[in-house]
């Protein structure tokens, strides 16, 4: 009896040791071809390695990634990696995957606004500027935030269309979680507007958000003349920037309103 129970430790033992130190390549190429997230040049192996990048949707939104595992973590049910990227933002904080869904925790992201919105396919929006954030926490289920804390900064956001760029001021994003809704608070502290607001999101993937722009005296006429693109103000002198709608992949399919 003791043998067997050798002989299976053993065998355990040495799969373990195969799948852990096994070219991570070599693995990838095992899996399902159905995922549209593709790596591209993967070296290493589960427990370290790197990739050149990770494409999505035919796109790259992460390049210079490396990986560092903590197999401790199994105990309780978590497949936890230490990861950096240097591209398009430098990226630095621990994901764990887990049998409910995917967490991040004490992540911290630093670069421009303009290439962080084309990594995530949206380079169209005509603003820029230099992002700071903190994540204490982010809990994911099938692809939808479901809790977040953290502190997201836009310091000196442009205007794009206008030559030169027209200058928005520094903002900030306050995340936090109550329920079964993350809210995101808005704040403008320096700038030529005075800017608050809220934006919602629940775990049904339903979001919506209001932001209120108010400009401040001695405001020059071409951030006046972007205001008034919005529509008339209220009657504290705010224009309001109102959305909402359905995370792409919810399940209730999308919606929108003005």
């Amino acid at each position: 009896m003791k043998v067997r129970w050798l002989i299976l430790g053993g065998l355990a033992a040495f799969l373990w040791t195969l799948v852990i130190h096994a070219p991570i390549a070599l693995l990838h190429s095992l899996r399902s071809k159905e995922s549209t997230v593709q790596p591209i040049g993967l070296a290493g192996n589960i427990a370290e390695g790197r990739v050149a990048g990770i494409s999505s949707a035919g796109h790259v939104v992460l390049r210079g990634l490396h990986w560092r595992w903590h197999p401790l973590w199994l105990l309780a049910l978590r497949a936890a990696f230490d990861v950096e990227a240097s591209e398009p933002a430098v990226v630095d904080g621990r994901v764990e995957f887990m049998p409910w869904g995917t967490g991040l925790s004490r992540v911290h992201l630093s670069g421009s606004l303009k290439s962080l919105l084309g990594a995530a396919d949206v380079a169209y929006l005509p603003i820029d500027g230099l992002t700071d954030a903190q994540l204490s926490n982010v809990r994911l289920r099938k692809g939808i935030p479901v809790f977040a804390e953290g502190l997201v900064k836009v310091r000196g956001l442009v205007w794009s269309l206008m030559k030169p760029p027209l200058q928005l001021g520094d903002f900030e994003v306050t995340l936090t979680t109550a329920g079964d809704t993350i809210t995101a608070n808005i704040e403008s502290p320096s700038g030529p507007l005075e800017s608050h607001g809220e934006a919602h999101l629940d775990n049904s993937g339903s979001y919506s958000w209001d932001i209120e722009l108010k400009p401040k005296p001695g405001i020059d006429s071409n951030t006046q003349n972007l205001l008034h693109s919005l529509g008339a103000p209220d009657r504290q002198g705010f224009y309001h920037i109102k959305n909402a709608g359905q995370w792409v992949g919810a399940s209730q399919g999308s919606r929108s309103a003005p």
